[in-house]
């Protein structure tokens, strides 16, 4: 059921990503600076495209932009789980050096009735 769930969307973003492509496929001029700011500092030149393209390409730049954010953003909750898994690991093997402590005899006499016999 979720595979042909995940099927129809993404059959669903395919349409709407060709719909908007066809609809928006007239180019146009990509500057860096308005176009008397730039003819002055001599950084006019632009790029033609469709505006579709530039479109998608400000989509996936805004992506990048927040899942990077958001990492960064994280990066104190996974200092602290590693942080948390380190001294799990470390009380996890101290409790099992204390579990064979205890499960030896104290005493010496004790310890020779426990012994098992050599054959």
């Amino acid at each position: 059921m979720i595979r042909y769930l995940r099927i129809a969307l993404t059959a669903l973003v395919a349409l709407v990503l060709l719909v908007l492509a066809l609809a928006n496929r007239d180019p146009v001029a990509l500057r860096l600076l308005p176009g008397d700011m730039g003819a002055f500092m001599g950084l006019g030149a632009g790029i033609q495209m469709p505006l579709f393209v530039v479109i998608i390409v400000a989509v996936l730049l805004g992506l990048a932009v927040g899942f990077t954010w958001e990492w960064a953003r994280e990066s104190g909750h996974r200092k602290a789980a590693r942080s948390h898994a380190r001294q799990a690991a470390q009380l996890k093997r101290e409790v099992s050096t204390l579990r064979t402590e205890t499960q030896r005899p104290q005493d010496e006499v004790l310890a020779l009735l426990e012994k098992p016999a050599a054959r």
